[in-house]
């Protein structure tokens, strides 16, 4: 398989039996390999759209907190 210009490989040795397991995982969630690899390594170096969608999911987590603090606080009222 020729890669495109715009895409680098990236070969990584693993335990047998942690490769069973993400093979099993990725296609129980309908996902390609790669793509959580890609994932995994934007996490790591907190890049990309996944920094954002943590960044995103602390201000929905806040808010739901500001909002149970609400309901808690009329509920013992």
């Amino acid at each position: 398989m020729q890669e495109k210009k715009d895409e680098a490989r990236v070969n990584v040795r693993v335990d047998p039996a942690l490769k069973q397991q993400l093979l099993e995982r990725t296609k129980a969630e309908g996902k390609e390999i790669t793509t959580v690899v890609i994932e995994l390594i934007k996490s790591y170096l907190n890049t990309g759209s996944t920094s954002s969608e943590i960044s995103e999911l602390r201000q929905r987590l806040e808010r739901l907190e500001r909002v149970e603090a609400v309901v808690l606080g009329e509920l013992s009222a």
